[in-house]
């Protein structure tokens, strides 16, 4: 009897230290996503680029529901995402270059030419169709 409230205690101590762990985990992986998303640093686009670009604003409610799925591409699954923050001053001359009329917008660049574009609703159907 005494050797079950043994076993009964080792696997409550496994239990919570677990749960710990996963709690600290999830915290600490949405802190590096605010503050990623939070960047304004400029961004250059290179002339011949074949990535994924996702522009967005870090203020705005429907990038901000995007955004975690691009984060988890580009850093978990090593994906060729570019993020761009308008709210960044220097950022905003994409605004014309790409003729941006909202955000979330997502261009798949290839050899540096536009080969497709996904706007507001419909980047969500793009990370339906682009399982990476």
């Amino acid at each position: 009897m005494l050797n079950f409230f043994r076993n009964k205690k080792i696997i409550l101590k496994w239990v919570l230290i677990s749960t710990f762990s996963f709690v600290i985990g999830t915290c600490g992986y949405l802190s590096l996503v605010q503050h990623v998303e939070a960047n304004r640093s400029i961004q250059v686009i290179p002339k011949k680029a074949t990535e994924d670009i996702l522009f967005y604003k870090d203020t705005c409610p429907d990038c901000q529901k995007v955004y975690n799925e691009f984060f988890f591409k580009k850093y978990i699954m090593q994906k060729n995402i570019r993020f761009i923050n308008l709210n960044q001053k220097a950022n905003r001359k994409y605004i014309s270059k790409y003729s941006l009329k909202e955000v979330p917008t997502v261009i798949q660049l290839t050899h540096g030419k536009e080969k497709a574009r996904f706007v507001g609703n419909e980047v969500e159907k793009y990370l339906a169709k682009r399982p990476f």
